[in-house]
């Protein structure tokens, strides 16, 4: 067991150096690792959380169109579309993880004004309202969803219609 912690406190010491230079990914996989190695080893449970906030903002700042359209439910580690009181909830939880004064782990300032912004955008209803609808919209564009006039025929927006012409039911009005 005693060997266990002394692995476990060498790769805190080596996910450390990781997140100095700026690789949190890299820091996260090690933490991890040193978690299941000796679980009881104080300050991991903070990095694992600075790691997994800060790899969620670059993953979604890496897939959206601009820097300023972060992830804030990824970046809170909730489901997106979550009510108030599971942001407000969550939010606290990371705050007194992140809070400066009680973490001095790299990366622990720039992770706790992170989350204090997904706050800021979450728990307005209006601003949060507007993110909200740009997550659907953006979900019914690319989650392959098809939309067509009245959800049916482009020509007539009747989706009954649409289906009789492609079984041949219903005579094509352009051919006609």
């Amino acid at each position: 067991m005693e060997c266990n912690k002394e692995e476990a406190m060498r790769a805190k010491q080596i996910a450390e150096t990781k997140m100095e230079k700026h690789d949190f990914e890299g820091a996260r996989k090690i933490v991890m690792k040193a978690q299941k190695l000796y679980p009881k080893l104080e300050t991991l449970n903070q990095m694992v959380i600075i790691c997994e906030v800060i790899c969620s903002a670059q993953k979604s700042s890496s897939n959206l169109a601009t820097e300023s359209d972060n992830d804030w439910y990824g970046i809170l580690q909730i489901e997106k579309l979550s009510d108030e009181l599971t942001v407000r909830k969550q939010y606290r939880r990371l705050a007194l993880s992140l809070h400066p004064d009680k973490n001095r782990f790299p990366g622990a300032e720039a992770a706790f004004k992170l989350i204090s912004q997904a706050y800021e955008v979450l728990s307005d209803p209006k601003s949060k309202s507007l993110y909200d609808g740009k997550i659907k919209n953006d979900a019914g564009l690319n989650g392959g969803v098809r939309c067509y006039n009245g959800g049916g025929d482009a020509k007539s927006g009747n989706l009954r219609n649409m289906r009789r012409r492609k079984r041949g039911v219903l005579e094509s009005s352009e051919g006609t």
